[in-house]
């Protein structure tokens, strides 16, 4: 690439750990004279126009292994190539360290399905890295210990800044962890399409605000997909909820929680309906070589049509009650995310989450 030749990067991010990749391959860029762009993949910035870039990065986190719907869809709708343009692609991983051992997270088709999406669109590939960030899914495990954090961020900044390098000498990159991963991605493919259909949407019904909510609405202001409103003055989740855990992690007063006792609740409650069983033996009856082709799907369709409807009613029942004290209370204390760590990414704060002018 000539450094007369501009770099847009289109970045994803709910807690600043693919803002800070971004940031990684930027700084690197600089260094070596290009002119690079980090844009924010947000409701508050429509798509942008295709411009004379030469290199286009994407750089997004793996949500349920795969990528964020929101992201995905930038992507669907990203424009066909117009010129001879490289794409690349960074997806950050729930990345742990047990011990010494650093342990990598898993992708599912989180590369595979934008890199082919891409590709369709006539973009020649420069590479992709698989990098393991520090885990930041507060929902299923409390925040890292700083130690940790910072050491796993060493290593992916060294990571990164050797991917950067490799791509804008021009040479296609795909490192070794990308090749190994793909069985397991592939074996794990299912996982995320169940992700898709009902996954996704049952997270966005467990987060709640609890009573020491003090109304400042930066939860809402800083969605990026704008999925929280205020109801009864109070943040309300809609189901275009991403679980970024952005909101989770800037709240001033850490009042947003995950309501582990409720989504157990909600689990167990649904898995006692005898609809679902009833409507799965019926469509049995009627088709019974449909089933056979396809009994997960069937199943899980079943259970999405039972389940998201049960979610809607509950959780705008729990909003409303959570206005409460009392039973503000009980949520709050039944709730893990109350007891565990929060976690940004390093050097990234809620102010980091605004669009840039050029």
């Amino acid at each position: 690439m000539d450094t007369s030749e501009s770099i847009e990067l289109y970045t994803f991010s709910g807690t600043g750990n693919s803002l800070l990749a971004a940031n990684w391959f930027k700084t690197v860029a600089n260094d070596k004279g290009y002119t690079c762009n980090v844009n924010l993949i947000d409701k508050r910035n429509p798509t942008l126009e295709m411009s004379d870039a030469k290199l286009i990065g994407f750089l997004y986190p793996a949500h349920g292994f795969s990528l964020p719907w929101f992201a995905l869809k930038f992507i669907l709708r990203f424009p066909r190539a117009t010129n001879q343009c490289s794409i690349f692609l960074v997806n950050c991983r729930a990345g742990m360290k047990l011990y010494k051992l650093f342990t990598p997270g898993l992708s599912g088709v989180a590369i595979h399905l934008p890199l082919l999406i891409l590709w369709l669109k006539g973009y020649k590939i420069a590479g992709a890295q698989p990098l393991d960030m520090p885990s930041n899914w507060i929902s299923i495990h409390p925040g890292l210990r700083k130690k940790v954090v910072d050491s796993i961020t060493e290593r992916c900044n060294g990571v990164m800044k050797s991917f950067a390098q490799k791509v804008l000498q021009g040479k296609r990159t795909f490192p070794f962890i990308y090749f190994a991963s793909i069985p397991l991605d592939i074996a794990i493919a299912p996982v995320a399409l169940g992700y898709f259909i009902v996954g996704r949407f049952f997270l966005a019904k467990t987060f709640f605000a609890s009573h020491t909510c003090n109304g400042c609405k930066l939860c809402a202001e800083k969605c990026p997909v704008n999925a929280i409103t205020l109801r009864h003055k109070r943040p309300y989740w809609t189901f275009n909820c991403e679980s970024c855990m952005r909101c989770m992690n800037i709240c001033p007063k850490k009042s947003i929680n995950t309501g582990h006792g409720y989504a157990a609740a909600i689990i167990i409650g649904i898995s006692t309906i005898p609809f679902a069983q009833q409507i799965t033996e019926g469509i049995v009856h009627i088709s019974p070589k449909t089933y056979a082709l396809m009994p997960g799907l069937i199943n899980l369709t079943v259970v999405t049509l039972i389940c998201l409807p049960v979610m809607w009613i509950t959780y705008y029942l729990l909003q409303y009650l959570c206005r409460f004290k009392a039973f503000s209370s009980v949520i709050m204390l039944t709730s893990f995310t109350y007891y565990w760590r929060r976690y940004l990414a390093p050097t990234i704060s809620a102010k980091s989450f605004i669009r840039k002018n050029r």
